[in-house]
Parts: structure tokens; C-alpha cells; sequence
């Protein structure tokens, strides 16, 4: 039920359509994009927080911020090492 309220909620439609689309789709696909967007709100959540005490907040509130976190750290780890030189410096 809460998954039909959170789709129904997010696209702006009745929940007996969405109850409808879910039925026709084995694949769930409105549940996977309901979780993006919400994963896209809480990535913009996190990014625009004024300071670490802000974003500890929404993380220590919000799984889908708490992945945010997990990934900001992954992407600049990446851009790190991808700056670093053949030999490791930077």
C-alpha cells in the first residue's frame, strides 16, 4: 500500500492507476523511478546543505541522503585518483 501512495504521490495520479500499471508491469518500473526521484531530491538535498552539520542531519534522517553521502564520497575519490599522474601524484 505505501508503495501505491509514494508512485501515486510522485506522478500526480489516482492510486487505482497505479495499482493498474504495476499489475501490467512485471518489471515494477514506476516503483524504480519513484525511487530515483526521490533519490534525485535527496542527492539536491545534500549537495545544497550549508555545512556538514546540515548534511549529518539529513543523512542521519534519510536513507536515500545517506546513499547520496556514500556516493559523493565514491565520485570524488574517483576525480582524485584520476588526476593523480601514471606514478601516483597528483
Amino acid at each position: 500500500m505505501w508503495a501505491l501512495a509514494v508512485v501515486a504521490r510522485t506522478f500526480g495520479v489516482l492510486p487505482t492507476v497505479v495499482a493498474r500499471d504495476l499489475n501490467e508491469d512485471p518489471e515494477r518500473l514506476s516503483l524504480v523511478c519513484a525511487e530515483m526521484l526521490q533519490y534525485a531530491d535527496a542527492k539536491t538535498a545534500y549537495d545544497q546543505a550549508r555545512d556538514q552539520n546540515a548534511r549529518n542531519a539529513l543523512v542521519g534522517s534519510s536513507r536515500l541522503a545517506a546513499e547520496a553521502e556514500v556516493n559523493a564520497f565514491a565520485l570524488a575519490k574517483e576525480r582524485r585518483e584520476a588526476q593523480k599522474g601514471p606514478n601516483g601524484n597528483a
